[in-house]
């Protein structure tokens, strides 16, 4: 069920589909009651069958096209839809036809907000929203969505607490205050899962919030394995290059730079979230992905004692394994719920690894105008190809 808040939100929230049976012989009966039509959009909305919900809300505007709801319940469903331009114009409608109510505000902002256009004007109407009903909590959350939307993050977290001082037990303000907390820092993860948590516990049935608190937990291991696997690198070049003292420094720094942020996400979590952390952990394919990091800590607790390039090398493919099983894992994960995928490296990784391999067909005609013919040529064509293939996989993500 998506996120609802606001004038669309609260309408229908007992039992939507009970309401939607109860209405269907009405219409069969009366197809020009326009109340009826109403409640079946609000009630498909809330059931997420955003298409039916558009249909019979655009029955209610054309048998009565002064209806204000009508046009905010078919931009609610046109938004859902993806259909953004169309929700902006439904939207605008409502604000046309009545001009002090904060839930056509409201409804514009999110319509705005979702097409990624016209985002002044989007902060604008949810402010308006909330100047006209300023103890309604909701208005504020379509603040703090706008703030973010212009990429004040920092105002947007504070307007979500404010929502929060209005109604403390507001699932909607926890969910979206966790998904603002979802960084890449320990702090950040473990606020994050606290929120999703709590959003959770207030409203059992919000899976919005069940999906983020999952994915956290799941981005702390990705985390965790990529720490591991960057400290080994660098630990296996310092002891191929540096004496055993510096070694044994490095792969200390190894283990204690992944322990701590291991730590320091633990120790901010109930012992109800450590255990469900623990059940993610062990949960299917995920296992796999939990043994390799295992292992790698311990092939690095293995160098600590004996630094050497063998042990380093295993530890690295070990917390590599691991980076690519939870990576593999949280993208299946991501597909049961309807979600889009993420690629195992960033658009930034990509194009770094894009100018490392021009870097190396250059270095390879380099080595073939200065007497390498063979190889040269053989190393300039490898890199020229890699980085042609990698500039294009590149592009596809912009």
């Amino acid at each position: 069920m998506p996120d609802q808040v606001g004038e669309v939100g609260h309408v229908g929230v007992g039992r939507p589909a009970d309401s939607a049976a109860l209405v269907a012989p009405v219409l069969a009966g009366d197809p020009e009651n326009v109340a009826a039509w109403l409640v079946l959009a609000r009630a498909m909305v809330l059931l997420g069958d955003h298409a039916e919900a558009l249909r019979a809300a655009r029955e209610a505007a054309i048998l009565a096209p002064d209806r204000t709801h009508a046009h905010l319940v078919a931009s609610e469903a046109l938004r859902q839809l993806g259909r953004h331009p169309e929700a902006v114009d439904a939207a605008e409608q409502a604000v046309r036809l009545d001009p002090d109510r904060p839930g056509s505000h409201q409804v514009l902002a999110l319509a705005l907000v979702a097409g990624r256009v016209r985002l002044p004007q989007a902060w604008a109407a949810a402010q308006t929203a909330a100047r006209l009903a300023p103890t309604e909590p909701a208005y504020l959350i379509t603040c703090a969505r706008a703030a973010e939307a212009l990429g004040a993050r920092a105002d947007a977290r504070q307007l979500l607490q404010d929502a929060l001082r209005l109604d403390p037990l507001h699932p909607v303000a926890h969910h979206e205050l966790a998904r603002l907390s979802s960084t890449g820092a320990a702090t950040g993860l473990a606020e994050a899962a606290t929120g999703f948590r709590t959003a959770l516990g207030i409203d059992p049935r919000r899976e919005v919030s069940r999906t983020g608190l999952d994915l956290v937990l799941r981005a702390f291991l990705i985390r965790v394995a990529y720490l591991m696997l960057a400290g080994a690198g660098v630990a296996l070049r310092v002891v191929q290059h540096g004496g055993p003292a510096l070694a044994r420094v490095a792969v200390l720094l190894t283990i204690a730079v992944p322990a701590g942020f291991a730590a320091r996400f633990l120790v901010r979590l109930d012992g109800n979230l450590r255990g469900y952390l623990l059940s993610v952990a062990t949960r299917g394919r995920q296992r796999a992905a939990l043994a390799a990091e295992a292992l790698a800590a311990l092939l690095l607790l293995g160098a600590a004692v004996a630094p050497g390039v063998a042990i380093l090398a295993a530890a690295a493919a070990a917390a590599l394994t691991a980076r690519i099983l939870v990576h593999v894992e949280t993208n299946a994960y991501r597909r049961s719920r309807g979600l889009g995928t993420r690629y195992l490296l960033s658009r930034v990784t990509v194009w770094s690894l894009a100018t490392a391999l021009v870097l190396l067909a250059l270095l390879g005609l380099l080595v073939a105008a200065t007497g390498g013919p063979a190889f040269g040529l053989g190393m300039a064509a490898v890199g020229g190809l890699l980085a042609a293939a990698t500039i294009r996989a590149a592009r596809r993500r912009a």
